[in-house]
Parts: C-alpha cells; sequence; structure tokens
C-alpha cells in the first residue's frame, strides 16, 4: 500500500486486518507477500477471536505506529498501553487491534564492550519507480533491537551477486492536469460552502440593516422598519417567529439587555450562529483544497464571531456585524482571485449564486410586491442589496421604484442583480459535465434560459404599476414565484447529478 507523504493514514495497524481482502476485491489477486494476521476490534468477529487468544497476541492503539523490532510478548503487553485496559476496549473497541508477535532473525553485531551479540533484526526495502516500471533497490536499512538501545545501518549489496529482478508492473504515468477530477463529497461541501458563505453574508447584512435604522430613526420609523427586517429574517428562517415578536414588543432599554440572544438565536436551525458553524464545518471538509491564506481568513472569521457574547448594545452589534462583513468579503475575493477555474471552484461559485439570487428575491418580495411601501423602505432595500452609491451615482434622485427594480433585478451589470447571477449560473452550467447525455438543451440549461429571457423581456414600469384590488403587485409576484422555483430545481439538479452520496438535498 502507499499514501501520500506526509498523510500517514495508511500506516494505521488496523488496515492490515483489511489486506488480504481489499487485494482481492481490488485486484482480483492473492497479495504477492503474505500480510501479518491481524485483527481489528471494530469487528464483531474479531474482537470474539482476540477474547478467546488474548493471551497469545500483540494489542496495542490503532492509532500508534508499531514497532516490528519489539518481538517480545511482555514488551507489548506492558509498554505504553496502560489505556489499553478491558474497560477501554469495551468502550472504545475501534481504538485496538490485536496481531500476532513476529519471530524474527537475528543478526550479529559488536557491542559497546567489543563482543559479538545477537539482537533482532529487521531490513526495510525501497522500491523506486522509473520509466521502465518499478525496481527494487539494491539494499535498504537494516533495524537492530539491542540491549544498549537501536542500531540503524545501511545494507549495500555487491554489484557482482545481485540478481536481475524483473517486475512487470507499468511504467510511471505520466504528469498530468487533474482540475477536472472532483470526488462528489469534495463537490458537495464546496457547493454548500458557496451557499453558506453567501447565506452568511445575507444574514449579516439584514442584521446590520435593522440595528442601524433601530439606532437612527424615531420610534415610528423603528417599528416599520424592524418590522420588514424581522419579517425577512423569519422568512430566511435566521430568527424564530417568536423571537421576533420579543424584539418587536419589548422597549429599545430592554432589547439591548438580549443582544446576543438576538443575534445568534440558539433555536432557529439557519440562524446566524448554525451558518457560521456550517461554514467552519464545510470549509474543514476541503481545507486540502484551500490555500493557506483562504484558511487563515476562515479561522479569522471564527475568531471574530466567538466575540459576539461581549454584545451589549447597539454600537457593539453594528461593530460586530461590520466585522463579519469584512472577513466574509476578504473570504469572497481570496476565491475569486487565487482559486483555478476548475469544477471544484465553478461548484463553490454555483452555490454563492444560487444563494444571491434567491436572497435578492426574498428581499424585493418583502419589500416593493405590495402597494404599501414607504421611502425608508426602499433604501432599506439599497442597504441590503449594497447597491446605495451605485444607485446614488446612477440616478441622482430618490428611491423609484422602476428605477429599484432595473437595478436590483434586471441590470446584468450590476454584480447584486438577479439577472446578474443568472447569466453567472449560465456560465458554469455550460462548463459542467451534462446532467443528460443526449444532444438536446439539458433541463440546467433549458431553464436558466428561460429565466433569462424572461428577465430580459421584463419592462420595469409595468412590473411597477400592475397593481391588484387587494393592493398586490401580481405579475411582480408571479415573475418572483417563477424565478426561485426555477433556482430550487437548479439546486436539485445539481445534487442529483453531480452529488451521487447523497440521499436528498440539505
Amino acid at each position: 500500500m502507499a499514501n501520500a507523504l506526509g498523510t500517514g493514514v495508511v500506516e494505521n495497524d488496523a488496515f492490515m486486518s483489511f489486506l488480504p481482502g481489499m487485494s482481492t476485491l481490488l485486484l482480483d489477486q492473492e497479495l504477492e507477500l503474505p500480510s501479518l494476521a491481524s485483527w481489528w476490534y471494530g469487528q464483531d468477529e474479531a474482537l470474539a477471536y482476540v477474547e478467546r487468544h488474548q493471551s497469545e497476541l500483540l494489542i496495542q492503539s490503532a492509532f500508534s505506529r508499531s514497532d516490528s523490532l519489539h518481538a517480545s510478548l511482555s514488551h507489548f503487553q506492558t509498554a505504553g498501553l496502560d489505556a489499553t485496559s478491558p474497560d477501554a476496549m469495551v468502550s472504545e473497541p475501534h481504538a485496538y487491534v490485536a496481531r500476532e508477535p513476529i519471530a524474527l532473525s537475528h543478526s550479529p553485531y559488536l557491542s559497546t564492550s567489543g563482543n559479538l551479540q545477537a539482537a533482532p533484526t529487521t531490513l526495510r526495502l525501497f522500491v523506486a519507480a522509473t520509466e521502465s516500471g518499478y525496481r527494487l533497490l539494491p539494499g535498504g536499512i537494516a533495524r537492530l533491537a539491542t540491549d544498549e538501545g537501536e542500531i540503524s545501518k545501511d545494507v549495500w549489496v555487491a554489484q557482482d551477486v545481485l540478481p536481475e529482478i524483473a517486475a512487470d508492473t507499468p511504467g510511471w504515468a505520466t504528469a498530468r492536469r487533474s482540475d477536472r477530477d472532483l470526488p462528489s463529497r469534495t463537490a458537495d461541501d464546496l457547493f454548500w460552502l458557496g451557499r453558506y458563505l453567501e447565506r452568511c453574508e445575507s444574514g449579516v447584512r439584514s442584521y446590520r440593516s435593522l440595528f442601524t435604522h433601530v439606532g437612527n430613526s424615531d420610534l415610528e420609523g423603528q417599528r416599520q422598519t424592524a418590522a420588514t427586517v424581522m419579517d425577512l429574517l423569519v422568512s430566511l428562517r435566521m430568527l424564530t417567529q417568536a423571537g421576533a415578536n420579543q424584539f418587536l414588543t419589548q422597549t429599545l432599554g430592554v432589547r439591548e439587555r438580549d443582544w446576543w440572544s438576538i443575534l445568534f438565536d440558539e433555536h432557529s436551525k439557519g440562524g446566524l450562529l448554525k451558518t457560521l458553524e456550517n461554514v467552519q464545518r464545510v470549509a474543514l471538509h476541503v481545507r486540502e483544497r484551500l490555500s493557506g491564506d483562504a484558511w487563515q481568513m476562515f479561522v479569522a472569521l471564527a475568531e471574530t464571531a466567538r466575540t459576539s457574547r461581549r454584545v451589549r448594545s447597539v454600537p457593539d452589534a453594528i461593530e460586530l456585524m461590520d466585522a463579519l462583513i469584512v472577513n466574509i468579503s476578504a473570504l469572497t475575493g481570496q476565491t475569486q482571485e487565487n482559486m483555478t477555474r476548475g469544477y471544484g471552484w465553478r461548484m463553490l461559485d454555483l452555490g454563492r449564486r444560487i444563494e444571491r439570487a434567491q436572497y435578492g428575491i426574498q428581499i424585493l418580495r418583502e419589500v416593493v410586491t405590495s402597494e404599501s411601501y414607504s421611502p425608508p423602505q426602499m433604501y432599506l432595500l439599497l442597504d441590503l442589496s449594497d447597491s446605495m452609491i451605485t444607485y446614488r451615482s446612477r440616478y441622482k434622485n430618490l428611491p423609484v421604484l422602476e428605477n429599484l427594480l432595473h437595478l436590483l433585478l434586471l441590470d446584468e451589470s450590476n454584480p447584486r442583480s438577479v439577472v446578474y447571477q443568472i447569466v453567472r449560473l449560465r456560465e458554469h452550467m455550460s462548463f459542467m459535465p451534462l446532467e443528460q447525455t443526449t444532444d438536446e438543451m439539458s433541463n440546467s440549461q433549458r431553464i436558466l434560459l428561460s429565466a433569462y429571457h424572461e428577465l430580459t423581456l421584463a419592462v420595469p414600469e409595468k412590473l411597477a404599476s400592475v397593481v391588484s384590488q387587494a393592493g398586490n403587485r401580481t405579475q411582480l409576484r408571479r415573475v418572483f414565484f417563477r424565478l426561485d422555483a426555477t433556482l430550487t430545481e437548479l439546486s436539485e439538479i445539481i445534487t442529483v447529478t453531480y452529488f451521487a452520496h447523497t440521499e436528498r438535498s440539505r
């Protein structure tokens, strides 16, 4: 067996019990060299055998390397195995492995006193991969376990006594690019890392808008803005309805004593606390795909979140949200600028784009689908979508619904607009392997093309002006409903197509 340098995973002695079966299953042949008989405690049959022959076997931790130089059974049963008690083996059987003792050959060595003595010996050999195949090197390292300590010596084989060793192993494979090789589990984790990062940013922006307006508005403005943002947080499942009701019914002075429970509602399955935990969990799964700088940014994000328990006032809450936005923006920029454009990066960005589009639809639906919206809510919408500066520099007037819809829904040059996310999703899916093998347009391409055409053909003035008798913008609502259904369907297609190990989407 071979493993990448530095991992050491296959050096776990528990693997030895599986080698014969793995060779038969994977290579359809018996082992060329017999494996040392081993029994891993994690299997019931193996555990039963060890219990019957415990006095004949060497028992040790499955997570520490064994030393084959020690051929004495008493050494293994006494050295470094204080934790290997019957109780420990019963409570954590997976942590132990048993194997037969090795009857080592003995070799002579010259002791420090000048006498020739014998000691148990092992020989470690080396194989090199060459253009013509694998070649066994002439010699190795001999290790002797003496009473004076371990001795290691190089072993050389004279050229005139070295027999020719034939190797029918295929030659060393030519190096090739592998940026398109992406295991299903890694693709799943990268996709959800993108979603969780974007979901975290959306939640942070929502909370920051809430606290900013609460701290700077008059009492009536506080309640109106707070109610809108609270409805948004509840619809995003970042806050429970009970927590929202408690926030709205209390006075500002009382609320300041409960900022942490509002910011990080432990009872909300989709809350900010849970989302941050998911970011860290999934990032750890794909750490080998992240640069050192990116990983340090994830660590900084976690450290910033830990300071949340010191939040005691509106300024504290805003300061924390600002810090989280900086951390998340740095992470987003790092992945955009430093990840190669392989399948891994596309999976990460697919998750981000789906989540950002759904958030954009949600905030628009909360604010502008009914006729009774107010100018402060227009400013709130621009703040939530991080488009305040863009709107002011482009339109130079108070927020008008037609302009807002064009900027946040239909403008392909705005990275925060819904149509921008659809364009990016179409681009990514055109590079991904299709979910069907026919020459026809795939399901993902079809639904994204339909969504793109609906947006490009939409007229902002008409979407803003068509109002039902009940005071709702019915046409705009229908557009949002179809877009949200498209994004949900696309997420399911990605899940079924590229995450073969998953039974259902999260």
